[in-house]
């Protein structure tokens, strides 16, 4: 005559569920640590300036997209202080800014370096000329960047020709500038990669001298190992960077 099981008290039940779940659960992290071994946190928060932000940086997270398919990514337009900021207290993976001082916990490294340029209606009679200097504004009326981060740089080209600008409106970013260099309300030294996107104003760019450079850093925060996705996405910065000094 068979002998009936003994039946598992409900204790050893709920004891086996909780173990089996435990170890269900570890294996969830297993697989989830593996694939953040190979693609970072599966997130990027990113803050840049404008001029970075309709070109160079969609580009970037393309190729970044097509590697690691499935990415989530938040992008910012703050200004640049408020990227230095999020950039020295985490609250952005990478961080694309203007030069500042004063933010000790942030991780900078020069990124991208480019001369400003003329902004010009195109039936000025300046707009002839293959260069326009500080020279050749002298006494003329022009768009100041106001508090916009070109805008020291452009002084300092001016002081070191020996030119007093005449500043008679400020718009601060190169689109406004260039729509107002479009009527015929003043010539703007600006960023050259926003104003070539502008092809439908009736305007014209040029170099300028003495060269008003822009600078632009690549930020981190310091102390905090980097992502495999920031990493991967800084490879893909660096890539489109020298394919438009290329250009």
């Amino acid at each position: 005559m068979a002998t009936a099981a003994r039946s598992r008290p409900p204790r050893g039940e709920a004891f086996a569920h909780e173990v089996a779940q435990t170890f269900a659960g570890l294996d969830h992290l297993h697989h989830a640590a593996r694939g953040i071994r190979k693609r970072g946190t599966g997130s990027l928060r990113i803050a840049c300036p404008p001029s970075l932000a309709s070109r160079l940086l969609p580009r970037a997270l393309r190729r970044l997209d097509a590697e690691c398919p499935g990415l989530r990514v938040s992008v910012h337009v703050p200004s640049p202080d408020t990227i230095w900021s999020w950039a020295a207290s985490g609250q952005c993976d990478l961080g694309l800014a203007r030069p500042r001082s004063g933010y000790a916990a942030v991780e900078a490294e020069p990124f991208l370096t480019m001369a400003a340029v003329c902004a010009l209606p195109r039936r000025h009679a300046l707009a002839r000329k293959r260069i326009v200097t500080a020279q050749d504004l002298a006494g003329l009326p022009l768009i100041s960047a106001g508090g916009g981060s070109v805008q020291p740089s452009v002084e300092a080209s001016f002081a070191e020709a020996g030119v007093t600008p005449r500043f008679a409106l400020m718009a601060e970013y190169t689109a406004a500038r260039c729509g107002l260099v479009a009527q015929g309300l003043g010539i703007a030294i600006v960023d050259p990669l926003p104003a070539r996107e502008l092809t439908g104003l009736p305007i014209v760019l040029r170099p300028f001298r003495p060269e008003a450079p822009i600078e632009t850093f690549l930020l981190r925060p310091a102390g905090r190992p980097t992502s495999r996705l920031a990493e991967r996405l800084i490879v893909h910065l660096k890539a489109e960077r020298d394919a438009l000094m290329g250009d």
